[in-house]
């Protein structure tokens, strides 16, 4: 025999009811069952204990004072040992020195990068993006010929990108190398590159 529709939705609604009535009890009761968590402390890793105890007493002695010998006393007088003339050393013979001269100096003149033929650093597309700006300082070693043998970044302008492109552009340039005179010696000197970009 079909139950009515009613009787259907009505015996699931309370189904529904006594279900959730029993897990709202089941939930209520969750500290009776579970036992609740004991907290104690009697003595913890890092505890000590402290006690207060009378400072002991301090004797005074007095020291005896003992006979102290000194060294005359106690070593036995010995025989007295000849000594020898002193040996008769021939006086240095005098040594010329030679004669220094000076070496003819000119002007001292530091490496310079030769701006007219090297070129400016292309400006990064992704740092014109962002508005990225700064000054690299780099610090390259000129060789007598005038090439940079090593270019190293001494102070960062904060971002790789502006950094990278810096240095990849002075590995290329020519620089007009240190003198005494008229001899090129090779040096460091200290380059800054500027990236300003002109609307910021």
């Amino acid at each position: 025999m079909k139950m009515p529709f009613s009787y259907r939705k009505n015996f699931f609604n309370s189904v529904l009811a006594i279900s959730v009535f029993s897990h709202g009890i089941l939930f209520a009761q969750a500290d009776f069952f579970a036992p609740a968590p004991r907290f104690g402390v009697e003595i913890a890793p890092s505890s000590m204990e402290v006690v207060i105890v009378k400072e002991p007493e301090i004797e005074e002695k007095v020291l005896k004072q003992e006979k102290v010998l000194t060294v005359q006393e106690a070593l036995p007088k010995l025989p007295a040992v000849a000594q020898k003339e002193p040996e008769k050393r021939n006086p240095p013979k005098k040594i010329e020195k030679p004669v220094n001269i000076p070496p003819v100096r000119g002007a001292v003149t530091e490496a310079k990068p030769d701006y007219l033929k090297n070129p400016a650093p292309l400006y990064p597309f992704l740092a014109r993006q962002r508005g990225w700006q700064g000054v690299v300082l780099l610090k390259v070693k000129v060789e007598k010929d005038g090439h940079p043998a090593k270019v190293l970044i001494s102070k960062s302008s904060g971002h790789r990108v502006l950094d990278a492109t810096a240095l990849e552009t002075v590995k290329k340039w020519r620089f007009s190398p240190s003198r005494v005179g008229n001899i090129a010696f090779s040096s460091w000197v200290k380059v800054p590159i500027r990236f300003l970009l002109e609307n910021a």
